[in-house]
């Protein structure tokens, strides 16, 4: 398959954490000030989940990944999960 941009290998773990902790960011402007934030949080982290597994991280890792993308963005919000 060869490399892919940024210089990481397809499903690559450090790829999946790089990718994750970018859209927290994303995720973190998407949903401040929303009644509904932790919910729309979630979502979003499972989409996240979903986008990772297309990369062909595997299953696990993309879980794992999104759960603790879920758990940083809910911190910084300081909105119950």
């Amino acid at each position: 398959m060869g490399e892919q941009p940024y210089g990481f290998n397809k499903g690559d773990l450090q790829e999946a954490v790089s990718i994750g902790y970018a859209v927290s960011a994303v995720i973190i402007g998407a949903v401040t000030n929303r009644p509904d934030a932790a919910e729309e949080a979630r979502r979003l982290c499972g989409t996240l989940e979903y986008g990772l597994r297309l990369r062909d991280v595997q299953d696990d890792t993309a879980a794992a990944v999104a759960t603790n993308v879920y758990k940083y963005v809910i911190e910084a919000l300081g909105t119950p999960g």
